[in-house]
């Protein structure tokens, strides 16, 4: 589906951005600011994760069927 798609590469952009910034907080010394946009930016990966494998699972039913 279109909108799961868009849905995924939004995704993918946020954690993109959260791994920049705490990159950038690492480099300037303020690690409970890295911190917290790497735990963003994790749960953010998760969740493309879990996309993609109900993308998978979806794909799989539909040729089972």
């Amino acid at each position: 589906m279109i909108e799961d798609k868009v849905l995924k590469e939004l995704t993918e952009e946020d954690y993109e951005k959260h791994r920049k910034q705490a990159k950038q907080h690492l480099k300037k010394g303020n690690i409970e600011k890295a911190k917290n946009h790497l735990k963003i930016s994790s749960n953010l990966l998760k969740k493309v994760s879990k996309m993609e494998n109900n993308k998978k699972i979806s794909q799989r039913k539909k040729k089972e069927s």
